[in-house]
């Protein structure tokens, strides 16, 4: 059953908390501990990245230990099976690289918040004309906030999510750029980190981007 109500809720979050945490490592037995990391850090916006190892089939064990926790989403999803697969598994969001119509016209047929990636003005706005909720600006690294700014004039009303090496020191530049969220991955957690368990520090980071995006 569509559940509009739902749905309202999750672009309500994502727009209230500006932060997205994407997921995406070669340590999948630490997933968990990663995610209570950013969790103590005060984030709970996140993003499982469909090229993370065992993806499908975390999944299912993500959304059951983390029910009513977080806001869950899939990340790189390049295509509509595995759109579905991830909409069949409880997901409340779905992020995508490219624009892809068929995963747009199936986020819209189960009425699933997306984040369309594209980067041209063309791009962009075919993706919102997809019915795309909000527009991953994906690589954001190759123009930097000075895009965002540079995107909003012709497309005022359009929600960006600038996406590419966004971190704690330049995540309040998107933001004063005109983004509605940004997308962090790497910004707050490196391999290095969880390879030697450094916990401490993604608790650290996650706290210092939600003390940069409550100045705003």
């Amino acid at each position: 059953m569509i559940n509009l109500g739902k749905k309202h809720i999750t672009m309500n979050r994502i727009l209230e908390q500006k932060i997205v945490v994407i997921i995406r490592t070669s340590y999948i037995e630490k997933i968990f501990s990663i995610i209570d990391s950013v969790l103590e850090g005060g984030l709970n916006i996140i993003e499982l990245s469909m090229s993370t190892k065992k993806s499908l089939s975390l999944l299912e064990k993500i959304k059951t230990k983390y029910e009513n926790k977080i806001i869950f989403g899939a990340g790189t999803v390049l295509d509509s099976e595995t759109a579905r697969i991830a909409i069949l598994n409880g997901i409340e969001f779905i992020v995508t690289p490219n624009t892809d119509k068929k995963t747009i016209e199936l986020c819209n047929k189960y009425s699933i918040v997306k984040a369309i990636g594209a980067l041209t003005p063309t791009e962009v706005i075919n993706a919102w004309e997809m019915g795309a909720d909000f527009i991953k600006i994906f690589p954001a690294n190759v123009f930097g906030p000075d895009y965002i700014k540079t995107l909003k004039g012709p497309y005022p009303d359009l929600s960006f999510i600038p996406t590419g090496y966004v971190d704690i020191k330049n995540a309040k530049s998107y933001m004063q750029a005109g983004a509605a969220a940004v997308a962090v991955g790497g910004g707050i957690f490196t391999e290095e980190m969880v390879a030697s368990n450094d916990f401490k520090a993604i608790v650290k980071n996650s706290k210092q981007l939600v003390e940069i995006m409550n100045s705003l």
